[in-house]
């Protein structure tokens, strides 16, 4: 049989990177962008950077008394850890939602919450017996205009100016 090389011209597919989302092009600090509209973020096109600067910056804000995150898996050199400590130090009340089950990073998971506990973080364990994947990032500001900035399966960055601060997030699934 004489079958046709259809791989003779093959050219490479052009590797996409991340990109930086165009509400963040402009250098602004996240909160002040986030407070000004909402932003949609879709991981892994765009780039994570504004999720991690999110987290930094309630951790250096005055205003900011409270940053509670759920995780289903934390790097080894995690950035959001770092932050997440830096927070506690800075003297905001932090509470960490950590999945144990997460497949293949156990053993890491359990190490991060015997470092987070030290430093003053509360750290919360999966329901027994049950593996969920929430990624949620509620950060308190009390301010005059007492905003909540709340981020949902790390893609929904959403203002809220709502006292009933930890309601089912219903409309984001």
């Amino acid at each position: 049989m004489d079958f046709p090389d259809v791989f003779e011209t093959y050219e490479r597919p052009v590797e996409r990177t991340s990109f930086t989302h165009q509400a963040f092009e402009h250098g602004e600090r996240v909160t002040d962008v986030i407070l000004k509209e909402d932003v949609l973020l879709t991981f892994p096109y765009h780039k994570y950077n504004p999720v991690i600067d999110l987290l930094r910056e309630a951790a250096m804000d005055p205003d900011v008394k409270s940053i509670q995150i759920t995780a289903y898996r934390l790097a080894s050199n995690s950035k959001i850890s770092n932050a997440l400590i830096y927070a506690a130090r800075n003297g905001k009340e932090v509470t960490v939602m950590l999945e144990l089950q997460a497949r293949f990073d156990e053993e890491s998971n359990l190490e991060w919450k015997d470092m987070l506990e030290p430093e003053g973080i509360t750290v919360l364990i999966g329901i027994p017996n049950k593996k969920y994947m929430p990624n949620c990032v509620l950060s308190k500001k009390i301010s005059q205009q007492n905003h909540s900035i709340r981020i949902c399966k790390h893609r929904k960055l959403q203002r809220k100016n709502s006292p009933h601060l930890w309601r089912p997030f219903a409309d984001d699934f």
